[in-house]
């Protein structure tokens, strides 16, 4: 497979609300992307347990 697009995960810094790099998706943002965490983890996307929030 070759993807064309790396996505990353960005997160809101809570001192000073500046986008970083986050740690990975969570699972509801692998289920509204149609993908399972196994598929996610073979594309190279790391997926972040500790985190339950869902944005789109």
């Amino acid at each position: 497979m070759s993807f064309d697009i790396i996505a990353e995960s960005f997160v809101k810094s809570p001192n000073d609300a500046k986008p970083r790099r986050g740690r990975g998706f969570t699972k509801g943002e692998l289920k509204e992307a149609g993908l399972s965490i196994k598929e996610a983890r073979d594309m190279g996307l790391m997926f972040d347990s500790r985190r339950k929030t869902l944005h789109s």
